[in-house]
């Protein structure tokens, strides 16, 4: 049995809660109800497991306990998503009706129309700008204890790519490095022929980013982007905005040579990403693409 309850989740775990989610919208993040559940199992010591399932009480708690004070505050309990969806489970969806006004059961029969609010409600949280006044005027001192908690980073160890840093960076983790080089070796993995002219990895652009593969013809080239089964969510969503910077940067290159060489960005992933990240990409113009391990 438990050494818990969910009155004491409701209740002892809103301080953490909110910690948790603030740092989530401070770095456009989100974080699962599986996470959730294991940092409250830690910072609650609780000997037991939470299970995920159980999450939703303490989360809509917390809402309505801002609610109850900051009527208009955006819903923050919209960053506590499905692990396979990518979007918040139905315990949202009464407070979507409310703060969108928008009738419940149109919610819960139309994917898309909720899907849809989800998109706003997050826009709405990470650029809402009073989330450390509500915390301190909710949980005062208790807020202050939990400050220093933030989004785990990223997991993937895949070098330094930044300029002005030292070229390769940190050690590269094994499962990052067999993943570019077998898609160099295999290019069909990505959609590229395997006569193309040139598969090279870590190839250097002139902004001093290092490309982890990039795919060569006579007329188009395919810089892609690799993420190992290492990687988490912050990972693959920095990955792709990564492949952004790189097609400019390249198509920048092209114009200074006086060439209009057609050029696509890819995000290569062992694992299959959420439909948030998914859209995004989407959004972005990259490609993304499930390599199996």
């Amino acid at each position: 049995m438990p050494n818990y309850t969910l009155e004491q989740l409701r209740k002892d775990g809103l301080p953490y809660l909110v910690a948790y989610l603030m740092a989530a919208a401070e770095q456009r993040a989100t974080l699962t109800y599986g996470q959730i559940a294991e940092r409250l199992e830690r910072d609650l010591k609780i000997d037991g497991r939470i299970f995920s399932t159980q999450i939703g009480h303490p989360v809509g708690a917390l809402m309505e306990h801002i609610h109850a004070s900051f009527p208009d505050a955006p819903l923050i309990n919209a960053l506590v998503v499905n692990r396979a969806t990518g979007f918040a489970s139905e315990g949202v969806d009464v407070f979507l009706s409310e703060h969108f006004s928008v009738p419940l059961e149109k919610i819960q029969k139309q994917p898309s129309v909720k899907q849809e609010l989800l998109r706003k409600a997050l826009a709405d949280v990470y650029g809402f700008k009073g989330w450390k006044k509500i915390a301190d005027e909710l949980f005062g001192a208790d807020h202050h204890v939990f400050a220093h908690i933030r989004v785990e980073p990223g997991t993937e160890v895949d070098k330094s790519t930044s300029p002005g840093q030292p070229r390769g960076g940190d050690a590269e983790s094994p499962e990052h490095r067999a993943l570019k080089e077998r898609i160099a070796a295999h290019p069909d993995l990505v959609g590229a022929p395997e006569n193309w002219l040139a598969a090279e990895v870590e190839f250097l652009l002139k902004s001093g980013d290092e490309v982890d593969v990039c795919i060569t013809s006579a007329t188009e080239t395919r810089l892609v982007e690799v993420k190992s089964r290492r990687s988490n969510e912050v990972d693959f969503e920095r990955g792709i905005y990564q492949c952004v910077k790189y097609r400019a940067v390249y198509e920048a290159m092209c114009a200074a040579e006086g060439s209009q060489k057609p050029v696509s960005t890819i995000l290569a992933t062992e694992t299959k990403l959420p439909s948030r990240l998914l859209d995004l990409a989407g959004t972005l113009d990259v490609i993304t693409l499930v390599v199996a391990p």
